[in-house]
Order: structure tokens, then C-alpha cells, then sequence
């Protein structure tokens, strides 16, 4: 840039935190049609296949490639901003050290160039996802640092419209208006409320650190507008029926009075029951037109995850340049294929899909050059002459730290829970409405990703909040980061 047309710093901090800002309400809001038929394939995957070479998938093109494209051109753009404010900070070398294991990772795993660079299927969040995220992180994180307050109030703002906007489309959802469904793939989602995520448990991944961000700024402005957004978000998260998030939420209501009751215990005494009334009471007020029935007191899927996260725990010990390095984006699929371990994952099966009949026989079928993802598992059943016919499709641990682990090694897990547990410590020694506010989402994502796992629909909105608190623990010289930095204009 010529030298009489540079932007000063500040001037240069105030268009991204505006450019910023508005991609953090936008980007969980796209989508893209994908409804047209040309036999059983979608038109746009067609097209999209011929002219990248790539295989999609229509989850991808609708859900995933948008955001994932979006969040990738505007993290490029975001690396001009990073190159002119790296200060060589605790976070920012954890993130690099993260995305170095995480490279590694994925070109030692033995993949093709398809998952490494974009991910598994009705993933995307290989290397391109990957370094996107990071960059779209340390940009809010300087941002913060260099504006403080008035970043603060933007990334909060943002959050609520975010919160809003995908409430009132998963409401509409549940009353059987469904104008994503419509967009997508002309008609409207029967079984459950998906928003504009995907599926109902991410889009409460979402509204989640929204809920405890707006309900703490609430607690500590007495803003009723933050109250009524926590409100707004708790209850569509109570539409979704999804209890990591359901739950997760209620525990944070419950912590965060009580870690500081002179400020603020009067107003959480009459707020924190409303706020667990709506999650818990919600889904029990608004009609229903979903088809699917679910609860919040079902405990089947919590039966299957203790087995995924066995299966998980035993891949990740057996897989190769383990902890340095783990298995690539793809990893846990490539790895219960390559480890033999069809019969564990087939008892993931049995009690996901409630089979009675007895399995007798589990076998890998195709020849060597058939790539191992490609080849189907064929099942005997005793007193069945013919068996069933499936693809490994078990490729999340639905744990964050087992998933981290086998896709880019235990180093790199231990990381990424550093990176979440800081901001919750920071609450054992300060009170200001800000540590409240973004530790109490960090400990409510942290109870969250117990059961679940990042993915590109909602993680950059928990990598902006991720940011924000470590970048306010500066201002409250936060033992835990380790340093000190001068205020920054």
C-alpha cells in the first residue's frame, strides 16, 4: 500500500472490527439451494464436481461449502490484519503450534488430497477449514485487544443478533414453517429443527454460549433486552432437545451467581429460574409439528457414546506418531478401517439402530485397490441368509479431546482444552462482567464438547468468544496467560 494512503492502525482496527462483526451474524446464515435433481444427484453437486474435480455431497453444498468458502475468503483477508498486529503472545503461539501438529497430522495420515485439504465427508473442516478458523480467531483477538469496549460491545451485539435470527427460524421450524427447508431442498425439515446449522444438535452449539453470554451481560447491565435474548435462545435450544447443550446451560446458570452473589445475587434469584424454565419448559409449551419424537430425558444416545468413546480411546492409542501427531482430518474413520476394529464398530451400531438379531460374522469387502473409505462391510445375522451392507460412517468420537487427539494427536488436544480452560480458571480470581460473561461460555462449551465435537457451521462463533476472553485476560493481567501487555490504542 502506498505510503500516503496507509490506514493507521486504529482507523484500520475500526473497519474490521465492522467487517468482522458483520461476518460473525452473516456466517451461520448461509446456505445454498441444493434441490435439483438429475437422476437421484443433486444438480449443484453435478456442477460443482465437474468443474473442481472434487466429490461433494448435497449436506455440503447446503450446509457446509458456503460457510466453509465464506469463512476461508474473509480469514485471507484477515491474515493482512494479523501480519501487522502478531505480538507474539501465549495464544497465538498455541494456535500455531495447533495448526503445525495439525498439518503434520494430516499429510502423515496417508489420506488423499480431497480429505486433507477439505475434510470428510459432510465435514469440510480439513486443513482449508483449519487455518481459516485460526485466522478469523487471532483477528478478533486483536481487536479486542486494540479496541477493547467497543469490540466487546460489537461481538456482543453480533452474538445476540445471531441468537435471534436462529431462534426465531428454529421456531418457525418447530410450527411448521420452515423457510430454510423451502431454500435448501423445497420443502420444509419434518423430523427436527435444524435452523440454518444443519442439525439440531449443532444449531444448540450455537444458541448455547449465546444463552450464557447474554444472560450474564443481563446480570451485570440489568439490559432486559440481553435477558430477553437469553430467554429467546434458551427456549429454541429447548425446541432442539439436544442435552449436552440443554443441560450444559442450566449448570452455567447456576454457577454463575453463585461465584459472585453480593453483585448480582438479587436479580439471578428471580432470572436464573426463568432462564431454566425456558430450556427446560419450552418444548413442552410450543405446538409441535416435528414427526420425530425426542426428549430430554432419553438416555439412549448417552448408552452409544460410551461405546464410540471406547472404540475412540483404542483407536487413538494404536494410531501412529501418537501424541506429537494424530491421523488426519478423516482420521477415526481411516483408522477403525485400517486397525481391523469392525466388530467394536459394529456394536456402536447395534445399540444406535436397537438391532435384536444376533450378528454372526463382520467382513471388509474389496479388493486392494479399492480405497479402504470406499470398501463396504458386509454384517451376517444368525438365521438371516442374507446380511446387511454398510460403509464406516462412524467418523466423529463426539468428544472434543478424544476427537482432537486421533485427528491431530494428544499434544495438540491438550492445546485446544488449554486454550478453553484458561478463561474458565480466570473466574476463580476475577468478577468483572466480561470474565463472567466469556468464562461462563467457555465452561458452558467445555460441558457441551464433552458430547460433541467443532465443526464449521458453529465453531468460528466459539473460536470469537474464545478470543475475546483471552484477550480481556490481558487487561486483568491473568496469571494464568503468563504476561502483561500495555494498553493498546
Amino acid at each position: 500500500m502506498h505510503a500516503n494512503t496507509r490506514i493507521e492502525p486504529s482507523s484500520q482496527s475500526q473497519v474490521f472490527l465492522w467487517i468482522w462483526a458483520a461476518t460473525l451474524i452473516v456466517l451461520p446464515l448461509m446456505v445454498w439451494p441444493s434441490h435439483e435433481t438429475i437422476g437421484s444427484v443433486d444438480s449443484s453437486t453435478v456442477a460443482l464436481s465437474s468443474a473442481t474435480g472434487l466429490i461433494v455431497y448435497n449436506p455440503e453444498t447446503s450446509w457446509l461449502l458456503p460457510k466453509v468458502l465464506f469463512l476461508a475468503f474473509i480469514s485471507s483477508i484477515g491474515i493482512l490484519y494479523i501480519k501487522d498486529n502478531w505480538r507474539g503472545s501465549l495464544l497465538e503461539w498455541l494456535v500455531a503450534a495447533y495448526l503445525l501438529l495439525a498439518t503434520l497430522s494430516a499429510f502423515f495420515s496417508g489420506d488423499t488430497f480431497q480429505y486433507i485439504f477439505l475434510g470428510g465427508n459432510n465435514r469440510l473442516d480439513g486443513l482449508l477449514y483449519q487455518y481459516s478458523v485460526v485466522s478469523y480467531m487471532l483477528v478478533w483477538y486483536y481487536l479486542v485487544l486494540r479496541i477493547k469496549e467497543r469490540a466487546f460491545r460489537f461481538l456482543i451485539a453480533a452474538l445476540a443478533i445471531v441468537g435471534l435470527v436462529e431462534s426465531a427460524i428454529v421456531m418457525a421450524q418447530r410450527l411448521g414453517y420452515d423457510p430454510v427447508g423451502y431454500i435448501v431442498r423445497m420443502h420444509s425439515y419434518t423430523d427436527y429443527t435444524v435452523g440454518t446449522i444443519g442439525h439440531p444438535g449443532m444449531v444448540a452449539g450455537l444458541l448455547l454460549p449465546i444463552a450464557v453470554v447474554s444472560y450474564v451481560i443481563f446480570l451485570y447491565r440489568r439490559s432486559y433486552f440481553y435477558l430477553f435474548v437469553a430467554l429467546i435462545t434458551a427456549g429454541a435450544i429447548s425446541l432442539t432437545y439436544n442435552k449436552s447443550s440443554a443441560y450444559a446451560l442450566i449448570f452455567t446458570a447456576l454457577l454463575v451467581p453463585a461465584l459472585n452473589p453480593r453483585k448480582i445475587y438479587r436479580t439471578a434469584l428471580w432470572a436464573t429460574p426463568l432462564l431454566i424454565m425456558a430450556v427446560l419448559g419450552t418444548a413442552h409449551v410450543v405446538p409441535n409439528h416435528m414427526q420425530e419424537e425426542r426428549s430430554l430425558t432419553n438416555m439412549h444416545t448417552g448408552k452409544t457414546r460410551l461405546l464410540i468413546w471406547k472404540l475412540a480411546a483404542d483407536v487413538a492409542l494404536h494410531t501412529p506418531g501418537q501424541p506429537l501427531i494424530g491421523a488426519g482430518p478423516d482420521g477415526f474413520k481411516l483408522q477403525i478401517i485400517k486397525q481391523k476394529r469392525l466388530d467394536e464398530l459394529i456394536d456402536t451400531y447395534r445399540l444406535e439402530y436397537r438391532w435384536n438379531e444376533k450378528v454372526t460374522k463382520v467382513e471388509l469387502l474389496g479388493d486392494e485397490e479399492t480405497p479402504l473409505k470406499d470398501r463396504a462391510i458386509h454384517v451376517s445375522f444368525a438365521g438371516r441368509p442374507i446380511g446387511r451392507f454398510f460403509h464406516v460412517s462412524l467418523d466423529r468420537a463426539h468428544d472434543l479431546l478424544l476427537d482432537r487427539t486421533i485427528q491431530a494427536g494428544l499434544l495438540a488436544a491438550l492445546i485446544t482444552l488449554y486454550i478453553y480452560l484458561v478463561p474458565i480458571l480466570a473466574l476463580l480470581k476475577h468478577r468483572d462482567k466480561y470474565t463472567m460473561a466469556f468464562g461462563a461460555a467457555s465452561f458452558a462449551l467445555v460441558l457441551y464438547y464433552v458430547f460433541w465435537f467443532p465443526v464449521p457451521q458453529v465453531e468460528p462463533i466459539h473460536a470469537a468468544i474464545l478470543a475475546a476472553a483471552w484477550a480481556h485476560l490481558h487487561e486483568v493481567h491473568s496469571p494464568y496467560t503468563n504476561e502483561t501487555l500495555a494498553p493498546t490504542s
